[in-house]
């Protein structure tokens, strides 16, 4: 089970299922929640990782988006944190351009300058039965 990351935001967590329209909605917890943001961490700074080894971190940010946004499943509520013309990310490609640059000219891809860790700290985290909020900052380690 996975929790899908919305900037510092866990959106419900969904049991896996072949058919999207059969998803059952789990009791998503605390500990599901760190683990999303340590996943959402990894996967910034394996994408700057693949971008310094002149891979393609294109595919490896389209797989960061598919494994912890929700965009096939319905609406994604994504305010980036550096976001400042175009503040909201309602598709994947918007998302997309925010990590490794393309589709908005604003962004230059923060996934790629490269980091070498990215740190949590959770003020608070609050759980109910199929949701999650947490709210706190997080730390980029450049490199």
């Amino acid at each position: 089970m996975s929790a899908a990351i919305l900037g510092v935001l866990a959106a419900p967590a969904y049991a896996d299922a072949h058919d999207h329209k059969e998803m059952e909605k789990t009791a998503i917890t605390e500990e599901a929640v760190i683990e999303a943001q340590n996943k959402w961490g990894a996967g910034i700074v394996a994408i700057g990782q693949v971008y310094s080894e002149e891979g393609d971190y294109k595919a490896r940010a389209t797989q960061h988006i598919n494994d912890l946004y929700a965009y096939d499943h319905g609406t994604v509520l994504f305010k980036p944190t550096l976001a400042a013309d175009d503040q909201f990310r309602e598709n994947f490609d918007q998302a997309l351009s925010y990590f490794v640059t393309g589709y908005i000219e604003d962004y230059k891809g923060f996934a790629i300058k490269p980091w070498t860790a990215v740190r949590f700290e959770n003020h608070g985290i609050v759980t109910d039965s199929d949701s999650a909020t947490a709210m706190g900052n997080y730390f980029f380690t450049p490199k």
